[in-house]
Order: structure tokens, then C-alpha cells, then sequence
């Protein structure tokens, strides 16, 4: 008899720590993986993949400002003066796109590459009609006395951004300034000849969202006359 109750206080307690475990899964949350920083990040930098880690949180006590999904950390800008510390979370507005930095479009240009700023005042353009990320053409006109020379100059300039007047970068129709646009280190000089000595157009052609390189039109002879030293141009 003795025996039997043990069984049965057995078998109880068994039924007992199950029934608890249950419970426990049952009362408990459901847990998400939260993204943490790894290390320390530093503001301006880039997040990649070694920067983030995980730990597992109940999703009913994560604060609505926490950012839960990687792919929104990814590859994104710690903004200025923010410092991600080790274990930390990713709070929503501490990261950035880098189209959205106001030099994020720079980050993107070659050893050889430079972005130029073209004046909407200085060239004949539809500016609104133009955005970053879009390609144009360059053409220039002068007028040596009696002859006028017209051809394209630059093709497939990667605007990079639209700029109001104060410098700050254009994300609605404001009225534009000026575009920044990727060009070759070696035709910075044919381009501030050509806007000092005739009129500059930009076209918007057939490959506009092509993902060719800029390209000089060394074969024209308007390059000739930018390279010579005695051109005579009239105003």
C-alpha cells in the first residue's frame, strides 16, 4: 500500500512539473530576436552585417521606438552625435539613408571621381524635371566670330543631387539652384572652360537611366577649341 502511494505521489509530482511547464509557455510571452550593437559604433558610420547581434526578448515589453527588423539597420548611417554602445538597441531615428545625408551622394564617387556643381543660372536646363540618380548630356555652343560650333561635350553625367539656394538638398519641388553631378577628375577643366567661353544645355536622352560611365566626347571638335590657348570667343 505503501508502495502504491509513492507511485501515486510520483506520478503526481510528474503531472505536476509538466503541467508547470505548460504553463510556463503558455503564460509567457512570445519572444522576438532583437537586433544589438556588437561594438561601439561610431556616428557617421556605415552598419554592416558583424555590427549587429541578437538577444531574445518578449515582444509585449519592447518599447514601440526599437527597431526589431535587421534590414532596417543595414547598411544605414549612424546619424550625428549618436554613439551606438556595446549590447545597446537601435532606436528609430538614430539611423539614416545615405541618399537622405547631405553629403550621402558623395560617398558613393570613385577615386577618380568628382562631383561638380552645375548653377541652374549658368546652363539651359529643365531642373524639376531632372533627378538624382538620372544621367545627362552636356552640350556647348560657341560662337568664334562669324561661326558657331554646337556639339555634345559630356555624356552620362550622374546627377547626384538638386540643391536649393541655401545649399540644402531638394526633396519636393522647390525651385533649384544647382545639381551636383559625377564627372571624371580630368574634365573638371573642360567644363569650367566651357561654362566661362559659351553656353552650356543639358539633355535628357534615351539612356538616362543607363549605368554608363561618364564620357568626354574627345572625337568633337569643340574639345579642340577648349584646348587651345588662343580661342577668341564673343560674348
Amino acid at each position: 500500500m505503501k508502495k502504491k502511494k509513492m507511485i501515486l505521489a510520483m506520478i503526481a509530482g510528474i503531472i505536476i512539473v509538466f503541467v508547470g511547464i505548460i504553463l510556463f509557455f503558455l503564460l509567457r510571452g512570445k519572444t522576438v530576436r532583437v537586433p544589438v550593437a556588437t561594438h561601439t559604433i561610431k556616428p557617421w558610420s556605415k552598419v554592416a552585417e558583424e555590427d549587429i547581434g541578437y538577444v531574445e526578448l518578449e515582444e509585449d515589453i519592447i518599447p514601440d521606438n526599437i527597431i526589431v527588423d535587421s534590414d532596417n539597420i543595414l547598411n544605414r548611417y549612424i546619424i550625428a552625435q549618436t554613439t551606438v554602445y556595446p549590447e545597446s538597441f537601435f532606436f528609430e531615428g538614430m539611423l539614416i539613408d545615405a541618399e537622405m545625408m547631405q553629403d550621402g551622394a558623395y560617398r558613393y564617387l570613385a577615386d577618380d571621381e568628382v562631383a561638380y556643381e552645375l548653377y541652374t543660372s549658368e546652363i539651359k536646363i529643365n531642373a524639376k524635371a531632372i533627378t538624382p540618380g538620372m544621367n545627362i548630356d552636356l552640350y556647348l555652343t560657341l560662337k568664334d566670330g562669324n561661326n558657331i560650333h554646337s556639339d555634345l561635350l559630356l555624356a552620362n553625367a550622374l546627377v547626384l543631387e538638386k540643391y536649393d539656394r541655401d545649399g540644402g538638398i531638394i526633396r519636393n519641388n522647390d525651385p533649384v539652384a544647382s545639381l551636383a553631378i559625377r564627372i571624371k577628375r580630368g574634365d573638371v577643366n573642360y567644363l569650367n572652360k566651357a561654362l566661362a567661353l559659351g553656353n552650356m544645355s543639358a539633355i535628357v536622352s534615351s539612356e538616362a537611366y543607363s549605368s554608363k560611365d561618364t564620357k568626354l566626347n574627345e572625337e568633337s571638335e569643340i574639345i579642340q577649341y577648349l584646348e587651345s590657348d588662343d580661342i577668341s570667343v564673343d560674348e
